[in-house]
């Protein structure tokens, strides 16, 4: 797991209403590399000053942020959003969640959204996609955002032996399990099932010695745990 929140990024756009209410949020393709930036600015600074250029007071205008990103233009894909010469209409809402969902990313909950097109030979077509913050519905127009990470599933047992040839021993998860596998090659040993409900079928064990086996259960939501399998020696 990262220390700070860099890496590849996971965009979400979602439209806004004129009443500020945010809709679905939609997962974009991933931005070419590099070219995702978060970009800040303190606002004009006014300056109070009597005669003789002495300052008696200043203060600051609102900032503006403004998040970019490029997008490869891929064969058979349609744009992420649709736009009217550059420009797409209303407002949006865009997410940014590190490579790791544990660190801090950032969201714009109304912005402004344009995109130019550029071409070269060496990359060919990008599309530019700018969101320039507008002030939300409640507080700043930057504000942290950490993503919901899935619970690890949970097995019963978490640890299993089987003590005899052809035993079996039933495995059930929390959650549905996409697939569970050895992390290292167990031809002793029979993996099958699906869902929250798995069975481990042992060979003979022939080796003189007790084998070992971890497997490891991914969840259909990505989550990922893993159950130790044990065989003693005959």
């Amino acid at each position: 797991m990262s220390v700070i929140n860099w890496g590849k990024p996971k965009i979400e756009v979602a439209p806004v209403a004129s009443d500020g209410t945010i809709g679905e949020y939609k997962e974009w393709p991933t931005p070419v590399e590099d070219t995702t930036q978060l970009t800040t600015e303190l606002g004009d600074e006014l300056l109070a000053t009597e005669e003789g250029g002495e300052a008696v007071d200043r203060r600051r205008k609102k900032g503006s942020a403004t998040l970019e990103l490029a997008l490869f233009v891929k064969k058979g894909e349609n744009k992420p959003i649709e736009d009217e010469d550059g420009i797409v209409p209303g407002n949006h809402a865009v997410r940014l969640t590190p490579e790791d969902p544990e660190c801090e990313g950032r969201v714009i909950e109304k912005s402004t959204v344009t995109v130019t097109e550029t071409w070269n030979s060496a990359e060919g077509s990008r599309l530019l996609y700018s969101f320039a913050a507008l002030k939300p519905k409640t507080g700043a127009m930057v504000k942290p955002y950490l993503a919901s990470v899935p619970t690890p599933p949970v097995a019963t047992p978490a640890s299993v032996t089987i003590a005899q040839t052809g035993e079996t021993q039933n495995v059930t998860f929390d959650k549905a399990i996409a697939s569970l596998t050895p992390t290292a090659a167990a031809p002793w040993l029979t993996v099958a099932g699906s869902g929250t409900a798995w069975t481990l079928t042992a060979a003979d064990n022939s080796t003189g010695s007790a084998l070992t086996a971890t497997l490891t259960a991914t969840a259909t939501d990505g989550s990922v745990a893993t159950v130790t399998v044990t065989q003693p020696a005959a």
